[in-house]
């Protein structure tokens, strides 16, 4: 069984169709764990009515404390094998759930690409070459060319991905709550340390909704900036690709030269202080 954890906070006007693609399903052997973090709309009434339609959904009520709160107690109630991460605001494919149940390999992650879709547009991630990595050495090069290739940043999101939970279980791995952007980065981060194996699939299986309104558009504050590099630094030890590690400290780098470029007001040097950073790195790694 897999279970589908959702967030939901005030996307009344979106909620509908998310849950309804997964009632959609063609495999029905799931649960959905839908939080309500807090909602101030109708969201909460919304999951209360499609939980009395069908037993799968399950809806849990918390105050305020933000998505990774949300994702955390959705952790702790899956009963699934394999968890996977929908925002309120996106929706799935109908065989969503069959195409983790078609494949065979033992793997520890499953990774697969994305429909965006820009005010109405529908465009498609770039997609990958379908394939099965194994051993730690190799998964940390294709982790490399998944998170810095043309296909995207694998670690920039957790959905469009399916996690074991046994491996989520065993190392405790959870959404860190004090960062408020780019917090699915941190988590999947964490959870690929451990894993062995990664699945690559070609099939577009997620649609993610672009919003102006939403919190990625928004922007990182200098403390979401330091939390981050300072998460990312915490993770470097379990990794050892010298590719990796050194577009990774490039990034930590790059958030404290932002921080404190905010914070005296030069912004508008920014990316040349960037550029000598990045320089000196090269020279000193």
């Amino acid at each position: 069984m897999i279970s589908i954890i959702i967030p939901v906070y005030n996307v009344e006007p979106y909620l509908h169709q998310c849950i309804d693609s997964i009632l959609n399903q063609t495999y029905k052997d799931w649960e959905c764990i839908l939080v309500d973090d807090g909602s101030t709309d109708s969201s909460g009434v919304i999951c209360d009515e499609y939980a009395k339609k069908d037993s799968r959904i399950h809806v849990l009520h918390t105050e305020n404390c933000g998505a990774s709160h949300a994702r955390n107690i959705g952790i702790e109630c899956a009963n699934g094998e394999w968890i996977s991460f929908v925002d309120a605001d996106d929706w799935i494919t109908k065989n969503y759930v069959e195409s983790l149940c078609n494949i065979k390999d033992n793997v520890d992650l499953i990774y697969f690409p994305t429909n965006q879709i820009y005010e109405g547009e529908d465009i498609i991630i770039r997609l990958p070459k379908p394939e099965t990595i194994e051993g730690r050495k190799n998964v940390e090069k294709k982790l490399y060319s998944l998170k810095y290739g043309y296909l995207g940043d694998i670690f920039g999101w957790t959905f469009a991905k399916f996690f074991k939970k046994s491996i989520i279980d065993k190392n405790n791995i959870r959404f860190v709550e004090n960062i408020i952007f780019r917090e699915d980065e941190i988590f999947t981060m964490d959870y690929c340390r451990y894993i062995y194996s990664i699945k690559v699939i070609d099939t577009p299986l997620y649609y993610y909704r672009v919003r102006n309104d939403g919190l990625t558009a928004k922007g990182m504050n200098d403390s979401d900036c330091i939390n981050l590099a300072d998460n990312i630094e915490r993770n470097l030890p379990y990794f050892h690709n010298e590719e990796f590690l050194k577009k990774e400290k490039q990034r930590i780098a790059d958030y404290h030269v932002e921080v404190y470029l905010r914070k005296y007001h030069l912004r508008s040097i920014y990316r040349y202080v960037v550029k000598c950073v990045k320089y000196l790195i090269s020279i000193f790694h």
